[in-house]
């Protein structure tokens, strides 16, 4: 080891000479392309014999037997997902490869024949170990003849194999290697790096062979110089590593630095470089949205069934047998024409009626995507010259099919709307949820919408970890300040690192306002949860007790870590009967977008409520305020520039006041902000659930026109009466002396029973709906701690899911038709007792439990009846025929092991079912 040696003495054997005439029938150096060697169909169906095998044993799906000649193996390649460009494949002529004869095309399928080669792989000679092992001499001829099959694919064929491995190295029956799989290789082409690629990988095999590990010198003198082979330095050549022990040392020494056996480099450690990866399998548009990724799927469906239908035609261009292929020779006209093709599609997958194209806007969409398929396929935009052809060919087609070319309506939505808007949401009945939580999300997701102003898939990727809470030191002097600040990490981005903003929400103890509060929910929501760390912060009143340390400027309320995890909107699912919050899942665009449309038309706005809304406004409010420059504004609603607020976001109604302007007066802008939001239009008296022609007919009902006769006559009857009128008065100023807008019992009554609302959602109302009755900070405290106590204990309390078909009409509370009410008054005024007038939720109540103990065939289940955590209308649902209330029963309640309504505890289900039939006359 003492001279000077060159890289890979064992391999300076020369290779044997070979017949080349053996297996090929040209030049191994010449162009075997050949014009009919790609070839469409599938070959098992022509004059020719296969015998199928299994290709999960050895990859072969079948071999060709032909008399007097070779055997053929067949390999299948699925392409289904790939863009291949056939005019790679050729047929191969050389001895160190397994040849590939010829290609076929066959549905989503390549078919390669491929010469035949006996043998074994090198993968099934490793197995052998130690029972056999290979010396370094018969390793050295198998990388040499390795690295001869290499030269003639990299320089000859002009690609990189990219599969070197012991699976697809072969030795014959003569002793010969045979590199496998040449046709994949073909289908993926030159590699960046790939030559590279090939002898790292042909130098890996040689150390396994050998059993070469770490700094191992080998056995001998050749085993070292074998290590020294396998040890080559990054960037060698295959010349370099086949070079010829004739040459001399000086020769040798310009082709590689010579080193001594102290300054050899040792390669032994380096790390695996993963090369059965493939940048070929690694799609363009890796990393982008999906949403994008949809679209470009999309448009590749449709140009494949385009390319379909264009082959079927008769003299047809044969392109068009090769999706491909065609995109690559398109032409405008073809383009045009493709366009008219999707335009005029009224079915999709599963024979679904597709929406059409109905605007400029989704024409313009659709061209977008296909220009990215271009590039994904072809890796290269469409010319210039072309693009201008086919633009003026959309803007025909847009005058052709009558295409909206208006924008989409803008109308903003600002904090003023939003706030009307989560009063309507905690009021109504017309919509309902499962549980409270349902309802408290929506209000918070309002907010956190219009005050980060981010896009709507961002708001519902919000998790609690991305949530920091803090009390912060006032630099005025005054108590600690509750802090907020939610960093925005599911963000469009593409490539790059993405910029996450931080938005700082501090409590604003002077806002009067505590529905639009979110620290008033989100504080609620964690109190629920029992959230932070700190195992005994569970309130408000809690929290206002934490003092900052001196010398410092925050102090930190870390939350636990299995909370950290879970969404913010998170989807509720039935399980086993009830439903549960699954924090784990985050809420469906589909889901929130649904809500906020329902309840935007119950609150009576014309135009459709979408969270793109926050948006349009809070990208106003950005752009108007004198605090915010051009560049912050970018930044937070995640702009390139402001080019694309202008052309996307900014409303377009004016809302300056050009008249005043004009007039050299000041403008009125109170006014001209009230007629530009989206309230402009609200009329919650707007009918939901009628079309046209009832609503015509509407006004001559008789039912109407009597209502309308009783609401004249009281009316009159109110406006003679001066007594109703100080009573309304003196009610408007008990509510603003208190501070609450349903202080009064009759108000709280009619919530009750009218409105059937839970006590906990009237209490939710009553400290929501309020505002400060002192100017004293400690009486502010405790109204936003009562506010904040209220949500959390809302946030289980069942609702009872949304209601199904029309509103069922309120049970008349005068008696007629029921027969038990009208008895009980007469009972009542026989034993001169007060007439105690029962509420409509009360009689609903006492008629059910009298049909479950009375009924010979209940139509009523006692179970749900007897659970008190369910909503009235659970509790008290009655089933058109005994046999549904049968079927719910067995399918809901025989897992129970306590009867709800008797309190009674049962052993098992036999007990059960015995139980309902005995005592509650339910069969089972």
């Amino acid at each position: 080891m003492g001279t000077t040696k060159g890289l890979g003495s064992p391999i300076q054997m020369n290779p044997p000479p070979y017949n080349r005439g053996t297996s090929c029938t040209a030049a191994e150096g010449g162009d075997q392309r050949d014009t009919t060697f790609v070839k469409y169909g599938s070959p098992f169906t022509m004059d020719r014999l296969f015998i199928g095998l299994d290709p999960t044993d050895s990859g072969i799906t079948a071999i060709e037997l032909i008399e007097n000649r070779p055997v053929s193996f067949v390999l299948k390649v699925k392409i289904h997902d790939r863009d291949i460009k056939l005019d790679r494949l050729r047929p191969t002529c050389h001895r160190y490869l397994a040849n590939l004869k010829e290609a076929f095309v066959c549905h989503e399928s390549l078919l390669f024949i491929y010469e035949r080669w006996d043998g074994v792989s090198l993968k099934g000679i490793q197995e052998l170990r130690p029972t056999f092992e290979l010396g370094e001499v018969e390793v050295a001829t198998i990388c040499c003849q390795i690295l001869h099959g290499l030269h003639y694919i990299h320089n000859t064929l002009g690609i990189s194999h990219g599969a070197i491995s012991e699976q697809n190295i072969y030795i014959d029956d003569n002793g010969d290697v045979r590199i496998g799989r040449i046709g994949e290789s073909m289908i993926r082409g030159l590699i960046h790096g790939g030559e590279a690629m090939d002898i790292s990988a042909t130098l890996k095999i040689a150390r396994k062979l050998l059993g070469l590990q770490g700094t191992s010198g080998g056995r001998g003198t050749v085993g070292l110089l074998a290590h020294d082979f396998t040890a080559a330095p990054r960037g060698v050549t295959i010349e370099q590593l086949l070079q010829s022990s004739r040459r001399s040392s000086s020769a040798r020494s310009k082709t590689l630095p010579p080193q001594g056996p102290s300054v050899l480099p040792d390669y032994s450690d380096d790390p695996d470089d993963d090369t059965e990866e493939d940048l070929a399998d690694v799609p363009l548009d890796y990393g982008r949205g999906l949403k994008t990724k949809r679209r470009g799927e999309r448009i590749e469906q449709r140009w494949h069934k385009y390319c379909r239908v264009k082959a079927a035609e008769p003299d047809t261009s044969p392109k068009w047998n090769d999706p491909s292929k065609a995109l690559e020779e398109m032409t405008p006209n073809d383009v045009h024409r493709f366009f008219n093709y999707c335009g005029k599609l009224r079915w999709g997958i599963d024979g679904r009626r597709l929406k059409g194209i109905n605007k400029a806007s989704a024409l313009y969409a659709e061209w977008k995507s296909f220009q990215g398929y271009y590039r994904r396929v072809t890796r290269q935009s469409i010319r210039k010259e072309d693009r201008e052809e086919i633009n003026a060919g959309l803007r025909k087609l847009i005058d052709k099919w009558n295409l909206d070319q208006d924008e989409r309506e803008k109308t903003p939505v600002y904090v003023q709307d939003l706030t009307e808007f989560n009063e309507t949401t905690l009021r109504t009945q017309e919509k309902r949820f499962h549980v409270g939580y349902e309802r408290i999300q929506l209000c918070l997701f309002t907010m956190l919408g219009i005050f980060t102003v981010n896009r709507l898939q961002a708001l519902l990727s919000l998790q609690f970890e991305h949530l920091r809470f803090s009390i912060q030191r006032d630099p005025l002097g005054g108590p600690p300040i509750p802090l907020v600040e939610i960093r925005s990490k599911h963000v469009k981005k593409y490539m790059g690192t993405a910029q996450h903003n931080n938005f700082p929400l501090p409590e604003i103890i002077d806002d009067p306002s505590l529905i639009f509060s979110p620290h008033v929910f989100l504080f609620g929501i964690l109190f629920w949860l029992q959230a932070f760390e700190a195992s005994n912060l569970t309130s408000m009143e809690g929290l206002r007790r934490l003092l900052v340390e001196k010398g410092w400027q925050q102090m930190e309320l870390p939350l636990k870590a299995d909370i950290a995890e879970r969404y913010i909107f998170c989807m509720t699912r039935e399980v086993r009967g009830e439903f549960v919050i699954q924090w784990n899942e985050p809420m469906k665009e589909s889901t929130m977008s649904g809500r906020l449309k329902s309840l935007g038309q119950i609150h009576g706005w014309l135009h459709s409520f979408f969270a793109h809304r926050f948006r349009y406004g809070g990208g106003k409010m950005l752009n108007k305020s004198t605090v915010v420059s051009e560049a912050e504004q970018n930044l937070i609603m995640k702009h390139a520039n402001i080019r694309t607020f202008l052309d996307h976001y900014l409303p377009r109604d004016i809302d300056v006041d050009m008249q005043n302007i004009m007039n050299g007066r000041d403008q009125n802008t109170a006014l001209m902000g009230a007629i530009t939001r989206i309230s402009r239009w609200i009329d919650k008296r707007r009918p939901r659930k009628l079309d046209p022609q009832q609503r015509e007919s509407l006004r001559e009902h008789p039912e109407y026109l009597e209502a309308v006769q009783l609401r004249n006559q009281q009316e009159k009857a109110y406006k003679k009466d001066a007594s109703s009128q100080n009573l309304a008065r003196l009610r408007r100023l008990q509510r603003n002396l208190s501070g609450t807008a349903i202080n009064d019992e009759e108000a709280k009554e009619v919530l009750r029973t009218e409105d059937q609302m839970s006590p906990e959602r009237i209490d939710l109302i009553e400290s929501l709906f309020s505002w400060p009755t002192s100017p004293s900070l400690e009486e502010e405290w405790k109204r936003r701690n009562a506010a904040t106590r209220a949500v959390s204990q809302y946030c289980p309390v069942p609702e009872g899911g949304p209601l199904r078909g029309r509103p069922k009409r309120s049970i008349p509370s005068d008696g007629f038709g029921n027969e038990s009410q009208v008895s009980h008054k007469r009972g009542a005024s026989k034993d001169s007792q007060p007439i105690v007038r029962l509420s409509s939720r009360e009689l609903l109540l006492r008629e059910a439990e009298e049909h479950i103990r009375a009924a010979e065939k209940p139509q009523r289940c006692f179970q749900c009846f007897g659970n008190r955590s369910l909503p009235d209308n659970r509790r008290t649902q009655e089933w058109t025929k005994h046999k549904s209330t049968l079927r719910h029963f067995r399918k809901k309640h025989l897992d129970d092991l306590k009867c709800n309504f008797c309190e009674e505890v049962l052993l098992h289900e036999m007990h059960l079912r015995n139980h309902a039939a005995t005592v509650h006359r339910l069969i089972t």
